[in-house]
């Protein structure tokens, strides 16, 4: 069966639904409408229907109107994203996001954001309490992932982790991390700022005798005192302990000017130790007997303990007499001008080391 299409004779077949237009070539046809399938060697023009089976072009194909559907009928509802791909996608070169010419694999090409939100470039958003992360796998097949936790992480949430896996066994946790505070988180427990870590201290295995951490504290605030039978007299601070497996060493010195009484029970505390009497004791200086102005007492303190709690321990240092007496070691702490127009600031010092064991 012959049928003339615009000035040409050419033969049409329908097999099944199925249409060929076989013969000789064709002009150009413009438009096409079809409800079957339609095979051709070349067109140029509106599809209007669907498409089954493969599309090859050796040309450029444009797309001037989207959103462009691949393997889904059904659009998602981003009508500001022109490509939709359901069921994956395969790049087999180089793949640029906000660039042309892409130098790697992948190159995205973006900024800062915001101060809230961060980089403009490349965000990784979590479905879960776990936290979002990204893996980066050798060729031996070993991991590391680094995430942000969420509120079911060990590392915590919000805080920065790096968990190791074997590629065969599961990871048992982040071996290592940073806190929102900037600290260094262990898997039992935390390093401070001015944590030092000479002795391989960040493995949860410490180098005994090494140091995995010190914190120092300062007071240089002048304080009159009033005589107490009892009484805290710095609250110095959380110092938090890492290891299970340590000794907290503590020293330091307290400056009183107007000394009054050496036997009044000076106490160190740290977490539950208790009121600890041991490895604090007075030191002065008398300059001028007929001025108590001048008599300067200090407390030394040089001494440890021995607990495997873990975390934040609250450091006391105060007095409390034996026998119920009022007493005090000198009318101020860390005098200054105010008691003798030659003196500088007298500050009172502690530091804490949290030493393996």
């Amino acid at each position: 069966m012959g049928i003339q299409i615009n000035g040409q004779t050419d033969t049409i077949t329908a097999i099944d639904g199925s249409l060929t237009v076989s013969g000789a070539s064709l002009p150009t046809v413009t438009n096409l409408n079809a409800t079957g399938i339609v095979t051709a060697t070349g067109f140029v023009g509106n599809v209007t229907g669907n498409i089954i089976g493969n599309v090859t072009s050796s040309g450029v194909s444009t797309f001037t109107s989207g959103p462009v559907l691949i393997g889904s009928g059904t659009s998602t509802g981003t009508a500001s994203q022109s490509l939709q791909v359901t069921g994956g996608a395969y790049v087999s070169g180089s793949l640029g996001i906000g660039t042309t010419n892409s130098r790697t694999k992948i190159e995205i090409v973006g900024g800062w954001g915001n101060n809230t939100e961060g980089s403009s470039s490349l965000r990784i958003t979590a479905n879960d309490i776990i936290g979002a992360a990204i893996a980066l796998k050798n060729a031996g097949g070993k991991y590391w992932n680094i995430y942000n936790g969420g509120s079911g992480s060990w590392v915590g949430d919000g805080n920065l982790g790096f968990v190791y896996s074997d590629g065969i066994n599961a990871a048992s946790g982040a071996k290592v991390g940073f806190n929102s505070n900037g600290n260094v988180v262990l898997n039992s427990g935390s390093l401070q700022t001015n944590s030092i870590v000479p002795l391989g201290g960040l493995q949860s295995g410490v180098t005994a005798g090494g140091v995995i951490q010190f914190q120092h504290y300062t007071n240089s605030t002048r304080t009159t005192l009033s005589t107490a039978s009892s009484f805290l007299l710095w609250s110095v601070g959380n110092f938090v302990k890492a290891s299970s497996n340590s000794v907290l060493y503590i020293r330091g010195q307290l400056v009183f000017g107007d000394g009054e009484s050496y036997n009044m029970g000076p106490y160190w505390k740290i977490g539950a130790s208790g009121n600890r009497y041991d490895g604090i004791i007075f030191t002065h200086y008398d300059s001028d007997n007929g001025s108590a102005a001048s008599i300067k007492v200090s407390w030394h303190i040089d001494a440890y303990y021995d607990t495997s709690s873990t975390g934040s321990q609250a450091i006391e240092i105060g007095w409390s007499t034996a026998n119920g007496g009022s007493d005090r070691p000198g009318q101020v702490w860390n005098p200054n001008a105010a008691d003798d127009a030659r003196s500088r600031q007298f500050s009172s010092d502690v530091t804490i080391f949290e030493i393996g064991k």
